[in-house]
């Protein structure tokens, strides 16, 4: 994996950065706790139990970035150090963060 693993206690849960984590590593983890929280205090739960979408890990979320675009961009040229890191993921799309609805809650898998 390239993100050198991002340390879970299980496979559900907080997850936390290594000691001395890479650019890729911070951004997914930031961006992985705003999304789950932007998630978890939004009314997506509720809209999926209308719908009767409530079953454990029936609704998964993924964020992706889409690598052929981030490379051109002059945004992520700004930060050397990004711009390299996404050149050397090798296909189309990078998948940050990947969580699920369980129990309520966006958690990550």
């Amino acid at each position: 994996m390239i993100l050198e693993q991002l340390q879970s206690d299980d496979s559900y849960g907080e997850v936390q950065l290594p000691e001395n984590p890479t650019k890729i590593q911070q951004l997914d983890y930031e961006l992985g706790q705003e999304f789950i929280k932007a998630l978890d205090n939004s009314k997506v739960n509720d809209i999926l139990k209308a719908y009767g979408l409530t079953g454990e890990e029936v609704v998964k979320f993924k964020v992706v970035i889409d690598l052929h675009k981030a490379q051109q961009t002059s945004d992520a040229s700004s930060n050397p150090e990004v711009q390299t890191a996404l050149k050397e993921i090798p296909g189309f799309d990078f998948t940050l963060l990947s969580c699920c609805i369980k129990d309520g809650l966006c958690v990550r898998w």
